[in-house]
């Protein structure tokens, strides 16, 4: 550490502290993550080097550069770029969400960095705001390779990853069978986010979580009930059931189910047809049916950013393919898709419209209704007033007598 002058502490964790330092030769400030302990438990001497190996695979702007890694006295310590702020301070600066196209630009920015990632055959696993650092040009950068792991063959990974809050449904039911589309998930978590400052699904437990997200999106898969079945933590809860959101379900049957909220009413005036598509495009319960990262770049929500942005298009990829045999969503079939989507939402649009219209009437009888009411309490308060002075003059013409 003789080269680098400690500042501060930038954030702390359960791995260790993040310190803020300069450079004393060249007076670059960089981060310096300085880990717990002396690297002789073996688990936490494989994570870490994994982190480090995951870090020197990925070179890309919108993910934090790792500069150089050296240990003293058993300590590891990893230097990286400084940037000012994460996305978890910037919420809670703003307290009700950010401007819809900052919205916009950041969600590229991880969609990209993600990108890269799948690309180069890496899951990150622990996508949330604290792990999204903002620079004051605006570029974001992901960092916190921790949990990130090579995609595997066998598709066996741990169970446990991710902050609850973040995590999709097939990860809450602890399968460790899952693929890059659990990255996905997040995105439109953190999309949500930032966009009303409230946390999209805020499960208090796994549980909790669970129905926290059905509430929204109704009910799970007929996989994802099966793992829940299965699954001994779950066995004391009864999973609600919620109404079929397609198809010809015969309504005399539904009429004792729940109705989930949708995306479409939660995020109702909150942002654009556009975005509102896009985010349904990646909370999907089906991982299947998630876009890819490499299709969040091609959708319409982005359109203009790249040649908006060249000075973030200087990527190295490395261009290593991601495991064939994951599950993945046909491009010319998710076109075709998407267009149908966009016609939906135009018939959505017009709906709304016509509930918006709906509203306005509703709410002008109701302040008639009011206006109503208030004149007769009125009246009733004048003969109330005038009785109770009737009764008063009668009472002095009594006393007189």
């Amino acid at each position: 550490m003789n080269k680098y002058e400690v500042i501060g502490i930038q954030g702390e964790g359960a791995y260790g502290v993040v310190l803020k330092c300069r450079n004393k030769e060249t007076g670059e400030l960089v981060a310096v993550k300085k880990f717990k302990g002396d690297g002789e438990n073996e688990m936490d001497r494989k994570t870490t080097l994994r982190e480090v190996k995951i870090l020197k695979t990925v070179n890309h702007i919108n993910i934090v550069n790792l500069i150089e890694a050296f240990k003293r006295r058993n300590r590891l310590y990893l230097v990286f770029e400084f940037c000012d702020k994460n996305m978890l301070e910037i919420l809670e600066e703003s307290g009700s969400g950010i401007d819809s196209e900052d919205v916009r630009f950041y969600i590229w920015q991880l969609c990209r960095a993600l990108d890269h990632c799948h690309r180069n055959g890496i899951i990150h696993r622990d996508i949330k705001p604290e792990n999204l650092l903002v620079c004051k040009n605006g570029e974001l950068k992901l960092c916190d390779f921790g949990f990130a792991r090579f995609v595997s063959n066998k598709g066996d990974y741990t169970e446990y990853v991710a902050t609850r809050w973040y995590r999709s449904p097939e990860l809450l039911l602890s399968t460790s069978n899952y693929t890059t589309s659990v990255d996905i998930w997040a995105i439109g978590c953190i999309m949500g986010e930032l966009t009303d400052g409230q946390p999209m699904f805020p499960g208090e437990s796994e549980i909790d979580q669970l129905n926290v997200i059905m509430k929204v999106m109704g009910n799970l898969t007929d996989e994802q009930k099966s793992l829940y079945s299965r699954n001994s933590a779950f066995s004391e809860f009864k999973l609600p059931l919620f109404e079929q959101q397609s198809g010809n379900s015969n309504k005399q049957s539904q009429s004792s189910l729940l109705k989930p909220e949708t995306l479409d009413r939660k995020y109702f005036g909150k942002m654009s047809r556009r975005a509102l598509h896009f985010m349904k495009s990646l909370i999907k319960m089906d991982p299947s049916d998630r876009l890819t990262a490499e299709q969040c770049l091609r959708h319409p929500y982005f359109e203009g950013l790249e040649q908006a942005n060249p000075d973030l298009m200087h990527t190295i990829s490395r261009n290593v393919p991601v495991d064939n045999d994951r599950p993945q969503a046909k491009g010319r079939g998710r076109d075709v898709e998407i267009e149908k989507e966009k016609e939906r939402m135009k018939q959505i649009e017009i709906e709304r419209q016509k509930q918006k219209q709906i509203e306005i009437e509703f709410e002008q009888e109701n302040e008639r209704r009011k206006l109503i009411e208030r004149e007769r309490l009125k009246k009733i308060e004048i003969e109330i007033e005038n009785e109770n002075q009737r009764q008063i003059e009668g009472s002095k013409e009594e006393l007189n007598i």
